[in-house]
């Protein structure tokens, strides 16, 4: 349900669908208060967006991320080149999760495809990295 900026003719769709026994709601709210409200009801999935959209937007103006994808939880799932001192290791030599606290998921090479992250896979200048973990360990990763 995305009816977002109209917060009253949101919550009554919203009381509507539940009285109409819809499984599953997705709704959107645009502030906190909002959002409180459409879970109070009983919506399983409030988005938000702006809010998010404005997250992934500053993360990606802060440094050398290409991409960043926050899952919950505090996790999230970020593009970025990786740092100089990777070139020439495989997966298994960066030791990454070890030192960083971070997993390599996947490695885009030079020919655009995308290689899941096996151990022997050699990481080249100029490739970049789908990185998942805790989304300021991910991010510290990406600045270093």
């Amino acid at each position: 349900m995305a009816i977002g900026q109209d917060i009253g003719a949101s919550i009554l769709t919203v009381s509507l669908l539940l009285r109409f026994g819809v499984p599953q709601i997705w709704a959107e709210a645009v502030t906190e208060a909002h959002g409180t409200v459409l879970e109070q009801l009983g919506v399983h999935h409030v988005v938000f967006p702006e809010k998010d959209m404005g997250r992934r937007v500053a993360h990606l103006v802060q440094g050398s991320l290409l991409d960043y994808i926050p899952l919950g939880g505090n996790f999230a799932v970020i593009e970025t080149a990786p740092r100089e001192f990777l070139a020439g290791s495989t997966i298994y030599q960066s030791q990454v999760r070890r030192r960083f606290g971070v997993v390599i998921v996947a490695v885009r090479k030079s020919d655009g495809e995308w290689r899941f992250a096996e151990p022997d896979l050699l990481i080249e200048e100029g490739d970049e990295l789908l990185v998942a973990g805790p989304a300021r360990k991910a991010e510290r990763f990406s600045r270093r």
